[in-house]
């Protein structure tokens, strides 16, 4: 089954890259187009995760209560502390990169001799 499934996969992409290969604009008729997606639609199934590891993954997850949430909320100075820490890093990580394009363009990189 799964040696079959391959195999079309492997025509159905063969093809698929023959026709986009060659120009942008696809000249199959539109019942090959439906028989491709049909395919492509079947193949793609969801799968649901095992019970153990939704368990695990309940165990690790920590939501504090509400009145903690909000207390955190309402201290407003570690809050702007945070936020303001947050753009600064942002502000500097854009203002490196900013120098490395010109840096990049302008040929100014120190290379090794």
């Amino acid at each position: 089954m799964t040696i079959k499934v391959l195999r079309e996969f492997r025509t159905l992409h063969a093809e698929i890259e023959l026709i986009m290969g060659k120009s942008k604009i696809t000249n199959l008729p539109e019942e090959r187009l439906d028989a491709i997606e049909a395919h492509l639609a079947g193949t793609l199934k969801p799968v649901a995760p095992r019970k153990d590891f939704v368990q695990h993954l309940r165990g690790r997850i920590h939501l504090p209560p509400r009145d903690e949430i909000a207390d955190r909320l309402r201290d407003w100075r570690t809050l702007l502390l945070v936020f303001g820490g947050v753009f600064q890093a942002r502000w500097l990580s854009s203002q490196l990169r900013g120098l490395s394009i010109i840096c990049s363009v302008e040929g100014i990189w120190l290379e090794e001799n």
